[in-house]
C-alpha cells in the first residue's frame, strides 16, 4: 500500500468558495509529513499581485467566487517562493510547505508542457526556502501537487521528487470527516549564549552580527537532548506511548475520558556541556575582543504531531520549532529597521526589541499558527497577516496574546545597571567607550535580552 494524504473535509468545503473562469487558482499545501501519511492542516490560496479588485463579492445564494485564474505561464515563481517564505515564518516545527494545490476545470497533468511548468515552479519555491535553512529545516525533497475541479468534483494529487525523478506519481488524497487528534507539544527554552566577536564582527551591519549568534545557538538547539513529559524515549518510540502509561496508572476517572480530546505534554531540551572547549590547547591563540553579544531569555514553543509521531520526529519538531521562530522575529526585527548600518562609537547605548509570538487558532482543528507582534502592534495586525498568508478571516479571540510578553522593565533594568560580565573587558581597556546593543523578546515573563559591548581603540 502506498503513501497516502489526509486532510479534513472542511478544507474542501474552503477551496469550492473558489470556481476560476478561466485558469487555475493557486495555493500552498501545508502540513506535515510522515512515512506513511501527509497530514494536511491548511490550504492557503495565493492571491495574484494587484487581484483584489478583480474579485466578485460572494453570491448571496452561497454559490463559488467567481474569481479570475491564471494559465500556468502567468504564474510567477517568484511571488509564489515570496508567499511561501512568508507562511513558512508563521508555522509551527514539524509543519512544512508540503506542495501547490491549484483550483480550475482543465487537467493540469494532461500534457507535458503543464507538467513541465508545474515543475518548475516547485523546484523555484523549493531552491528559494533552501536559501534560509533555519526557516526550512529539514524539509522534504517529496512535493505534492493537488488538482480540484470544483465544476465536477474532482480531485488528483500527484507526488514529484524534487531531487530525483521528474516522472510524477500517483498518490492517494482523502478529504475526511473526523478531524486528527493531534498531541500539542510545550516547551519554554532556557537560552544563554555568550558570543565573543572580533573587530570585524563589530564593524557588520546588525543583521549580520544577529546571524553570527542564531548559528552557533541553532547548533547547540540541534545538539540538545529533548525529554518528552520528563522521559527520554527511544527515537522509534511513539509519543502516544506516554498517554498510554498515564492511562494504566490512572484511576477508574481515566474510562471517562474521550479518545478524541486534545492531547497535551511538555518537552525539555538539555544543552550539552562545552567543558572540552575550555581546556588550553598548545595551538590556542590570544585575540582582543571588541564586543560580547549576550543571548538570554526563555522563548516559548508549541508544536504538534500526528498520532503515529515517533519521539524522534517530536524532538525535531521543538528544536525545529525554537530555531524557525527566532529566526523569524530576527529576520523581522533587521528588515524593520530603516537603516542597519554599523553604529557609530559614540552611540553607547542603543535598544533593540525584536517582536514576541502569538499563536492563531486554525478553523476545525487543535493546530495554531504563529505571528510576531512588535511593541504596540496589537492582535489586529494578526487578522490582516491572517487574511493576506492564510486567505483566513478570524476574531481578536483566535489570536492568542498572553503566551510572550514584552517585558520593558526588565529592559530598563537591564539598561540602567553596569554589566557584571563585562567586568574584565572594562578593566582591561581603560578610557575605553562601551556600545550596548540590546534586543528583547517577551517569553514568559522572562525577557530574551541580546547586547553588544563595543571596545574600542
Amino acid at each position: 500500500m502506498g503513501k497516502s494524504v489526509v486532510a479534513d473535509e472542511q478544507l474542501w468545503t474552503y477551496c469550492k468558495q473558489y470556481n476560476p473562469s478561466k485558469g487555475y487558482v493557486i495555493g500552498l499545501i501545508l502540513g506535515q509529513p510522515s512515512q506513511a501519511a501527509d497530514y494536511i492542516v491548511h490550504l492557503a490560496r495565493i492571491p495574484p499581485p494587484d487581484s483584489i479588485n478583480d474579485e466578485k463579492p460572494d453570491d448571496v445564494n452561497g454559490k463559488p467566487k467567481d474569481v479570475s485564474g491564471l494559465s500556468l505561464s502567468e504564474i510567477k515563481e517568484s511571488w509564489v517562493a515570496a508567499q511561501a517564505l512568508d507562511v513558512t515564518r508563521m508555522l509551527p516545527g514539524g509543519f512544512w510547505v508540503l506542495g501547490l494545490f491549484l483550483i480550475g476545470s482543465a487537467d493540469p497533468f494532461e500534457n507535458q508542457q503543464s507538467s513541465s511548468r508545474l515543475r518548475t515552479i516547485l523546484r523555484h519555491v523549493h531552491s528559494e526556502l533552501k536559501k534560509t535553512p533555519s526557516l526550512y529545516g529539514d524539509s522534504p525533497s517529496d512535493k505534492l501537487l493537488l488538482h480540484m475541479n470544483i465544476q465536477k468534483n474532482l480531485v488528483a494529487c500527484r507526488s514529484v521528487d524534487l531531487n530525483g525523478s521528474a516522472a510524477f506519481r500517483p498518490i492517494d488524497w482523502k478529504f475526511q470527516k473526523s478531524p486528527l487528534v493531534w498531541t500539542q507539544i510545550e516547551s519554554v527554552l532556557d537560552l544563554n549564549y555568550v558570543k565573543y566577536l572580533s573587530k570585524t564582527d563589530t564593524s557588520k551591519q546588525l543583521r549580520n552580527q544577529l546571524q553570527a549568534i542564531l548559528d552557533p545557538v541553532s547548533k547547540q538547539i540541534n545538539s540538545s537532548m529533548c525529554t518528552l513529559s520528563n522521559e527520554l524515549l527511544e527515537p522509534d518510540d511513539q509519543v502516544e506511548s506516554i498517554f498510554k502509561k498515564r492511562k494504566g496508572k490512572s484511576s477508574k476517572k481515566s474510562k471517562d475520558i474521550s479518545e478524541d480530546e486534545p492531547k497535551s505534554i511538555t518537552a525539555n531540551l538539555y544543552m550539552p556541556m562545552g567543558g572540552t572547549d575550555l581546556k588550553p590547547s598548545s595551538d590556542a591563540e590570544v585575540n582582543n575582543t571588541f564586543g560580547i553579544m549576550y543571548f538570554i531569555g526563555g522563548p516559548v514553543s508549541r508544536v504538534f504531531v500526528h498520532p503515529k509521531a515517533t519521539a524522534d520526529e517530536a524532538s525535531k519538531a521543538v528544536k525545529q520549532d525554537f530555531i524557525r521562530s527566532l529566526t523569524a522575529r530576527l529576520q523581522m526585527h533587521a528588515d524593520s529597521l530603516v537603516e542597519d548600518e554599523p553604529s557609530p562609537p559614540e552611540d553607547l547605548e542603543t535598544v533593540h526589541e525584536p517582536p514576541r509570538r502569538v499563536m492563531i487558532k486554525l478553523p476545525s482543528t487543535s493546530v495554531t499558527f504563529s505571528d510576531y507582534l512588535f511593541p504596540g502592534e496589537g492582535p489586529e495586525e494578526a487578522l490582516v497577516s491572517c487574511k493576506d498568508l492564510l486567505d483566513l478571516t478570524i476574531e481578536s479571540d483566535d489570536v492568542e496574546t498572553d503566551l510572550e510578553v514584552h517585558s520593558e522593565s526588565m529592559t530598563e533594568q537591564w539598561s540602567s545597571q553596569p554589566n557584571e560580565g563585562a567586568t574584565t573587558e572594562l578593566t582591561l581597556a581603560e578610557n575605553k567607550n562601551n556600545y550596548f546593543i540590546f534586543i528583547a523578546l517577551g517569553a514568559l515573563l522572562v525577557a530574551l535580552l541580546a547586547f553588544v559591548i563595543q571596545l574600542n581603540r
